[in-house]
């Protein structure tokens, strides 16, 4: 049996940033490696139900510069037929 899903959710631009160790208070700490991901608590639960073999219907929304979560939410085959852009 085929289970379908629907997530009406958030989508988000994570940023991850690795340093080399925790610095003083004040003290800046120069970036070792710098990921931009796909998150947000709509997409990642998606994601999961995907994974674990259901059929995924999700609705978000981005704004004008979305294009970029968007197609990387495409590329790996994530439903996008119905994200918003606005």
């Amino acid at each position: 049996m085929t289970v379908t899903v629907h997530v009406i959710g958030s989508i988000n631009v994570d940023q991850d940033c690795l340093i080399g160790a925790h610095g003083a208070i004040g003290e800046s700490k120069p970036i070792i490696r710098y990921q931009r991901l796909v998150g947000g608590k709509g997409v990642n639960q998606a994601e999961a139900a995907r994974r674990a073999g259901a059929v995924v219907r999700f609705m978000g929304k981005v704004g004008s510069d979305g294009e970029w979560i968007v197609g990387q939410l495409a590329s790996v085959g994530f439903p996008v037929k119905e994200i918003i852009t606005d």
